[in-house]
């Protein structure tokens, strides 16, 4: 799975913030524009997206306060069948090593050491499925 569709990017994403979906204020990560600013992909597309998981049954929509707003936002979570197949492709995502991402709303990333992607702006690549703040992805 060189290529994860945005919809695998989603669900991937939220299965880190499942612990989210029992609280009373959710961070903004679990709403359309944070998911599209996290993901680097745009807001209407991360929205298509959200509306094609829910009608699966794979993600569920509520209103809810966000840590960084005043007011209530919709936020998405994982249904049980959604963290199902989150499950699966986060197996499958470890399973592949690092590659250089390409397609629609990827950037493209130059290589710069067989183990190491850089960013054009000079920072590490970091693979979709390690978490940002992973030891392992800092080195």
């Amino acid at each position: 799975m060189a290529n994860p569709t945005v919809s695998v990017r989603i669900i991937v994403h939220l299965m880190d913030y499942r612990r989210s979906s029992e609280e009373y204020v959710f961070p903004r990560e679990m709403t359309q524009l944070g998911m599209a600013q996290v993901l680097g992909i745009g807001r209407a597309h991360v929205g298509n997206e959200l509306r094609k998981l829910e009608r699966e049954g794979r993600v569920e929509v509520k209103s809810a306060y966000v840590a960084t707003e005043n007011r209530k936002l919709n936020v998405y979570t994982l249904t049980t069948a959604g963290r199902s197949m989150g499950k699966r492709l986060v197996e499958i995502l470890e399973d592949q090593p690092p590659s250089r991402p390409e397609g629609a709303g990827w950037p493209q990333i130059p290589r710069t050491g067989e183990d190491t992607v850089q960013k054009p702006s000079g920072d590490l690549y970091i693979p979709l499925h390690a978490p940002p703040d992973s030891p392992s992805t800092r080195d």
